[in-house]
């Protein structure tokens, strides 16, 4: 996309966002991310009573699935993907994650980090990785050639009785943008911030897909809008459903 997608849904039943990154270098990588989103969707979308429980299971499910994918193909062989998303009901946002996509909530013109990356390298506080920084993600889902179990990260929070920012993203955003910089992209205009954060993505090297979604939840209106932008080949998604 050379722009991003603007657009407004009604929360009035649960709602699905979710990101998705394909491995880098891996066979099939968009494939495997495209199939996450859609399986997710399937399992998750529409549910308005959830447990964490069931949200596990759906992404071992889904993870199950890849793999099995992975062995039946010669050329899916070792696809795999991360996720990260939100399920938004009336009362609760359900968080859940596996991989290093993340999930920030902004409180005032500060970013939280909601979500822990399953690779080893970890940065500090306003830092991004610089040049040549390797990563080995500890889990995803699919990726492997015989099933073994992940263990998904999930939480059930209350929904704000106030507007909420969230801001969910690929490793090619903050790998190459500090929290810094996203903090001030996200102070920008609203019709500015999804190009800011990918300018300053391209600024930094550009060396990896990016996927960035802004959610915007108003519960005065009981609606959100909701900016997505997917610039690179075919790894990168956005599901807002």
């Amino acid at each position: 996309m050379e722009e991003p997608i603007d657009f407004e849904l009604s929360l009035s039943s649960s709602t699905l966002v979710a990101v998705a990154d394909g491995l880098g270098g891996h066979a099939a990588g968009e494939i495997a991310s495209e199939y996450a989103l859609a399986r997710i969707e399937t399992l998750l979308g529409g549910r308005n009573e959830i447990d964490e429980q069931a949200v596990r299971q759906s992404l071992t499910q889904v993870h199950r699935e890849l793999v099995d994918l992975s062995k039946a193909a010669p050329a899916y062989h070792g696809m795999g993907t991360t996720v990260a998303g939100l399920l938004l009901n009336r009362d609760t946002v359900t968080i859940f994650h596996v991989g290093d996509s993340r999930i920030y909530r902004r409180e005032e013109r500060f970013l939280q980090l909601l979500t822990e990356d399953d690779r080893t390298t970890e940065r500090g506080y306003g830092e991004s990785a610089g040049q040549g920084t390797g990563n080995t993600l500890l889990q995803c889902l699919g990726a492997q050639t015989e099933f073994s179990n992940i263990l998904p990260h999930v939480q059930i929070m209350p929904r704000c009785t106030k507007p909420e920012t969230y801001l969910l993203c690929t490793d090619g955003l903050f790998d190459l943008v500090s929290l810094d910089e996203m903090e001030a992209s996200m102070s920008d205009q609203y019709d500015i911030r999804v190009k800011s954060l990918f300018d300053k993505a391209c600024a930094g090297g550009g060396r990896d897909n990016v996927t960035i979604v802004i959610l915007e939840i108003a519960p005065q209106t009981n609606s959100y809008a909701d900016e997505s932008v997917a610039i690179g080949s075919g790894n990168e998604q956005s599901d807002p459903n």
